[in-house]
């Protein structure tokens, strides 16, 4: 293991820890390749998923599996189906959420940690 793959282990734990405190579940891989299959397990036949346009579900991979699986997929951008930094007063991107476990939807927000380079 080098000085990297141990440093983003550490804070891994660190990142998870915190998560759980707030009722939020957290897994952590050292690569997409490896992270894939406990991602696809999260998402039930017949979920609808919203991708946003982003990088990193595209280099994982991950928008390719799920094309594959029984979900529906869903662009924000309904205009030209990418993102293009648009700012209409409709566009579901213009809001701004702070999510927060709470004991009452335990396991309803899962965090995978990826310790590679990916997206932006």
């Amino acid at each position: 293991m080098n000085g990297k793959q141990w440093l983003h282990e550490k804070w891994s734990e660190k990142v998870i820890r915190k998560l759980k405190k707030n009722f939020i579940n957290g897994f952590a891989f050292p690569s997409a390749r490896e992270a894939m299959p406990e991602i696809l397990a999260h998402i039930p036949n017949g979920a609808v998923v919203g991708l946003g346009d982003s990088e990193t579900l595209f280099k994982t991979g991950i928008v390719v599996a799920l094309r594959k699986a029984d979900c529906l997929l869903l662009n924000p951008c309904a205009v030209t189906g990418f993102c293009y930094n648009c700012k209409p007063p409709l566009t579901i991107c213009s809001a701004l959420t702070a999510l927060r476990g709470h004991r009452v939807y335990k396991d309803r927000i899962t965090v995978f940690l990826i310790g590679e380079e990916l997206g932006l």
